[in-house]
Order: structure tokens, then sequence, then C-alpha cells
């Protein structure tokens, strides 16, 4: 490609495509020529829970990292048998294994740390708890539904590339207040 006709758009994209309570989906595709070329569908639910879609933000860091290894000019088939090898060589014994927890939301805050939040798979305990942990800042237990909503109120993430509809495949956005109500109730 010539980078006189690169535009700033370009390139591989990972995104959670979440189009009202009807459906979500983890889609990875290309632009090029600053044109929408083609994407495909990772995984997709149905009339999703909370729980589906914080799955899905799950799975978007790792195709976020594709797409911009791919950006980079690296080839997958090139280290595929390096992430194999090195992950198994790196945590043999699954260390960071959260029992009892399930990945709800994702997101960069404004000091570029990754967020990492979970919801309790306890259905007994009321109000439902969650665990906030940014990277390198602090790791917050025991929140509520309320904690997570007055948090969001005032911290900005970036670089989530989460869509609210199918015409958005890049665009930013959070459903954490609306995968609250839904885990909660």
């Amino acid at each position: 490609m010539n980078w006189k006709d690169l535009k700033p758009d370009d390139g591989y994209f990972a995104a959670v495509n979440i189009a009202g309570e009807v459906s979500a989906k983890l889609v990875f595709g290309l632009y090029a020529g600053g044109k929408f070329m083609k994407s495909k569908t990772i995984r997709g639910y149905q009339w999703p829970t909370g729980r589906q879609i914080g799955s899905l933000k799950r799975d978007l860091i790792f195709w976020e990292g594709v797409a911009e290894f791919m950006n980079a000019g690296g080839r997958l088939v090139d280290v595929l048998a390096d992430i194999r090898d090195g992950v198994a060589d790196v945590s043999p014994d699954d260390k960071l294994v959260f029992p009892g927890w399930t990945y709800f939301d994702t997101g960069v805050n404004q000091e570029g740390n990754r967020v990492h939040e979970f919801i309790s798979n306890d259905n007994d305990i009321h109000p439902v708890r969650f665990v906030r942990w940014v990277r390198n800042e602090f790791v917050d237990y025991k929140l509520t539904e309320a904690d997570m909503v007055e948090a969001d109120n005032y911290v900005r993430y970036v670089g989530i590339r989460e869509a609210t509809d199918a015409g958005d495949l890049g665009g930013k956005g959070t459903t954490t207040e609306r995968q609250a109500s839904e885990l909660a109730n």
C-alpha cells in the first residue's frame, strides 16, 4: 500500500456490536482506502445476557491485539506456535483464575491502564457484587451496582471500540449500566 493512500481509519479492527437488547456480536474486520471492506462475526448472541456481553468484551481484548499486530505488518501464522508455547511456559498452573466470577466489562482509563471488571456468580448475594481491577493502580472488590454506576460517572474509558449499533463498527460507548441492572434482576 502507498502511504499517501492510507486513511487514518484504515486497518484491521475488532468491535463488540450491540443492537439494543436484541443481539451482541464480536466482529473482526477491515477498512481500506477509507471504506469498510468486510467483517466476520467471531461469536454472537441473540437476546444476550450481561454475562454473555462480558465474555464478548473479554475476547475483544484479544482480537484488538490481533488487529493491531496485523496493522503493524505482523502475520498470525508466524506467531501461533509462539503464542501456544509462551502461554504454556509462563502460566503452567493458571494462577489467574477467578472461580465464582464472570468477566463483565473492559476499558482503558485516562492513564492508559487496562480496566477489568468482574461480576459475582453468587445469585444469593444482594446487592450483586463486582470487582474492578485497574492494572498497575488498584483492585476494588465488594463493589455494588451503585458503586459501579457512580464510578462510571467520573471515570472515562478510552479506546473501548464497542459499537452501539451495527452501523458503528468502530464506535465507542458502554453498556455497563444496562448490564448491571440486567444481572441484578
